[in-house]
C-alpha cells in the first residue's frame, strides 16, 4: 500500500467546525452541517461526543473494510506521524480536550476501499477518568484516488447517532468494530453490497453534525427519527458513565449478546449485536432510554429496534413487485400508477416524475430482471383495451418500454422468473380454457417464443401466483386455489415433458409467494382461505414437504411475499398483521415476536439486496410507499437470476 502524507492538509472553514465544536450537548437541538471546501478532501478534522460533552483523550482509529474475505479485520489506515501514536498494533490518533480530533495526511487508503472511525475510550467528564466501555462509529464513505474523499466528508461527527447508524448500516457485513469485510477485490456483488451499505449509513445520520435527520439524503425517505434517539438514548446511558461496571453499561452489555452469546465490552460492539438481534431483549434495553437522555423524544414502548425508511414517490400507487438489481436499486411494479419506479439503494428517485412504461404498461405485477443485460421483464393483469389480450412488456436497463408480447398463451400473467440464459418464464393465471390446467408461457432473451400458441401445460396447477427457478433450471410454481406446488423439471433447457406435483401437507393451501434457498430447497408461502389454512411449507432436495410449528401459527396467519437470504434464513411478511417474519432453515423462529414494518398494509412480495437490506411494498389498493429495512437480512446476489450463473450456481448466494 503506497502511503500518501501531505504536508499541508485541505484547509477547513472554521465558521462551519466552530458550529460543530461549539455544541453543548449530543441532544436533537443540533447545528447546520459544517461548510467544507469545494475540493476534494485529504483531511479529516471532527469530534467524538458522548453523553453531553466531548470525550476527552479517545483513541480514534481509522480503518477500513477488509477485502479478502468474509470475517478478516479491517486494515487499519493511520500511519507514523506527529499527531499518531501506535498501540502496538494499530496507530490511532488522540482527542483533545474538547473531543476533537484532526486527520492530516497520515493515513494511506487504496480506492474504492469503503472506510470508516472507530473510538474506543475518552473521559466524559465525570470525574473518574477514562471509559473502557466507550466505543463509537462513524461510516466515513469510499476512498478515492490519492487519498482522496468528497469534500462532504472532511468533518465527521462521532457520537451515539453516528454508532448506531453504522451499526445498522454496515450489519451484513460485520463481525465486531475492527472486523467488517467482504471479498470486494474479487467479487462486484460484493463490492456494491459494502459500498451501499456505508452509503446507506449517511441516510441515518448527518455525518457532519451526528444529528439524526427526519429525511433521508435525496428527501422522499421518512427516517425514524424517535426510534434512532432511543436507540442513540440506550448508548449514551453507558458512555457517560463512570465505566463498564456502572448501571448503564452492565445492563446494556448484558442484554446485547452477539449470536454465539458473547457479551460486548463497548458500547460499538453493543450496537452491532443489537442491529444484528433487534427482536431480542427489546424491554430491558428500551428501559435504559429516559427522559434524562441526550436524544429527544425517545419512544416508550417497542416491540422490536428493526430499522425501516419509508420512501414515497408520486409514482409508487398499489405497489406490488420489488426487483433488486445488480448495483442495488430497485424496480417496483405500480398496478395504479401503471408505471414502474426505480429507486436507488438508498430510495432516490431514478425513474423520473412518470415513471418507467407510462403508456405501455396496464396494472403490472410481475418484474424480474435480466442479469446479463438489465433488462427488466414486466407481467400486466389487465389489458390495453375491451377484448385485447395481456401482455407482457420488457424496459432496457435504462427504463424505456423495448419488447411487446402478446398471444402464445400469455392469459392473465402475475408473476415472471428469469434464469440464467435471460429467457422469461411467466406462468399464466387464466389457465386454458377454463380448467384447472395452467400453461406456462417461455420468451428468450432475444424475443422468440418456444412455447408457442399454446404454451407449455404443465399439470393441476389453478392460478400460478408464485415462481423461481432453481441452480438445475427447474421451474417451480405455487397455486393460488390447491393445495400444491410444481416442478417444471430441466424449464431452462426446454425439457417441458416432465414435471412433478408436490402436495402441500397441513392444509395449507392458497399459494401467493416462493423462493428457493441456497440448499435447493424451496419454500411456499399461502395465505390460506379467508384467514384459515395460511402457512409456509418447504420442500426439501428430496421431495419431502414439511409444514410444521412454526411454519403455522400466530405470526403466519396470510403470509404473501417470501424470500431467502445467503444464511438460508427465510423472510415472509404476513398479510393480514402487516408482520415480518423471520425463520431459521429448520423452521424455527429466529425472532419470537416477528418485526414491525412501518406504514405498511397488505404487502404483495417482498426483496433482499447486497447490503442485508429488505424491501417490501405497501400493496394495499391505497399504498403509497415502499419500506427498506436496513442491514436485517443476509445479503444475497441480485438480481436473483444472477444467482445462477458463474461465478455462482445456487439461488441466495452470498456475494
Amino acid at each position: 500500500m503506497k502511503i500518501h502524507r501531505l504536508s499541508l492538509p485541505v484547509t477547513v472553514s472554521l465558521v462551519g467546525l466552530i458550529g460543530v465544536l461549539g455544541l453543548s450537548g449530543c441532544s436533537s437541538n443540533f447545528g447546520d452541517s459544517a461548510n467544507v471546501a469545494s475540493q476534494t478532501a485529504m483531511s479529516i478534522k471532527g469530534i467524538v461526543h458522548g453523553g453531553q460533552q466531548g470525550l476527552v483523550g479517545a483513541h480514534v482509529y481509522m480503518f477500513a473494510a477488509g477485502v479478502d474475505t468474509y470475517g478478516e479485520a479491517s486494515t487499519s489506515l493511520l500511519t507514523a506521524g506527529p499527531t499518531t501514536s501506535s498501540d502496538g498494533t494499530n496507530f490511532f490518533t488522540t482527542t483533545d480536550g474538547a473531543g476533537n480530533f484532526n486527520i492530516g495526511g497520515e493515513f494511506a487508503c487504496t480506492a474504492n476501499t469503503n472506510v470508516y472511525l472507530y473510538a474506543t475510550g475518552g473521559d466524559p467528564g465525570v470525574g473518574t477518568g477514562d471509559n473502557s466501555g466507550s466505543g463509537l462509529l462513524a461510516a466515513v464513505g469510499e476512498c478515492g484516488a490519492g487519498n482522496t474523499f468528497p469534500s462532504t466528508v472532511t468533518n465527521i461527527y462521532m457520537n451515539e447517532a453516528s454508532t448506531i447508524a453504522a451499526a445498522y448500516a454496515l450489519a451484513g457485513y460485520t463481525t465486531d468494530p475492527t472486523h467488517i469485510s467482504a471479498p470486494t477485490a474479487h467479487s462486484t456483488q460484493a463490492q456494491t453490497g459494502v459500498t451501499n451499505a456505508f452509503t446507506n449509513a449517511v441516510n441515518l445520520v448527518v455525518q457532519a453534525t451526528g444529528a439524526i435527520p427526519a429525511k433521508t439524503t435525496a428527501g422522499n425517505g421518512t427516517v425514524p427519527q424517535v426510534e434512532l434517539n432511543t436507540l442513540a438514548d440506550i448508548l449514551a446511558g453507558c458512555i457517560n458513565s463512570t465505566g463498564p461496571t456502572s448501571s448503564g453499561c452492565a445492563t446494556l452489555f448484558a442484554n446485547a449478546p452477539n449470536t454465539a452469546g458473547v457479551l460486548p465490552t463497548n458500547t460499538a460492539q453493543a450496537a452491532i449485536n443489537i442491529a444484528q438481534h433487534p427482536g431480542a431483549h427489546v424491554s430491558a434495553l428500551l428501559n435504559l432510554a429516559t427522559n434524562a437522555g441526550p436524544f429527544q423524544p425517545f419512544e416508550t414502548s417497542a416491540t422490536d429496534f428493526s430499522v425501516g425508511i419509508i420512501y414515497t414517490d408520486p409514482t409508487i400507487s398499489a405497489p406490488r413487485t420489488i426487483a433488486i438489481d445488480a448495483v442495488g436499486n430497485a424496480w417496483i411494479t405500480n398496478a395504479n400508477s401503471n408505471v414502474v419506479t426505480e429507486l436507488s439503494s438508498t430510495g432516490k428517485v431514478l425513474s423520473g416524475t412518470n415513471g418507467f412504461g407510462k403508456g405501455g404498461l396496464f396494472s403490472p405485477s410481475g418484474l424480474a430482471i435480466d442479469a446479463t443485460t438489465g433488462t427488466a421483464w414486466v407481467t400486466n393483469l389487465s389489458t390495453p383495451g375491451l377484448l385485447q389480450p395481456n401482455h407482457v412488456r420488457t424496459l432496457n436497463s435504462s427504463g424505456a418500454l423495448s419488447g411487446d408480447f402478446s398471444g402464445s398463451s400469455i392469459n392473465l400473467p402475475d408473476t415472471v422468473s428469469v434464469d440464467g440464459l435471460g429467457n422469461a418464464w411467466i406462468p399464466n393465471t387464466g389457465g386454458v380454457g377454463g380448467a384447472i390446467i395452467a400453461g406456462v408461457t417461455e420468451i428468450t432473451r432475444a424475443g422468440t417464443i418456444p412455447s408457442g400458441a399454446a404454451g407449455y401445460t404443465v399439470g393441476l396447477v389453478n392460478q400460478p401466483v408464485g415462481s423461481a427457478i432453481d441452480a438445475s433450471g427447474n421451474l417451480w410454481m405455487a397455486s393460488s386455489t390447491v393445495a400444491n406446488v410444481l416442478q417444471m423439471n430441466g424449464a431452462s433447457t426446454a425439457n417441458t415433458g416432465s414435471f412433478t406435483v408436490h402436495l402441500l401437507s397441513g392444509g395449507i393451501l392458497g399459494g401467493t409467494g416462493l423462493a428457493i434457498d441456497n440448499g435447493g430447497n424451496v419454500w411456499v408461502a399461502s395465505t390460506g382461505l379467508v384467514g384459515l389454512l395460511g402457512g409456509i411449507n418447504k420442500v426439501t432436495t428430496n421431495g419431502t414437504v414439511t409444514s410444521v410449528a412454526p411454519y403455522q401459527g400466530p405470526l403466519l396467519t396470510t403470509p404473501t411475499g417470501i424470500a431467502l437470504d445467503s444464511a438460508g434464513h427465510a423472510w415472509a411478511v404476513n398479510n393480514s398483521t402487516n408482520a415480518l417474519v423471520e425463520l431459521n432453515n429448520d423452521g424455527s423462529l429466529a425472532a419470537s415476536n416477528g418485526f414491525s414494518i412501518p406504514s405498511t398494509a397488505g404487502s404483495f412480495s417482498i426483496a433482499l439486496d447486497s447490503s442485508g437490506d429488505i424491501w417490501i411494498p405497501n400493496s394495499a389498493p391505497n399504498g403509497t410507499s415502499v419500506t427498506e429495512i436496513i442491514g436485517l437480512a443476509a445479503p444475497v446476489v441480485t438480481p436473483l437470476a444472477g444467482n445462477l450463473i458463474a461465478p455462482y450456481g445456487n439461488p441466495a448466494s452470498r456475494p
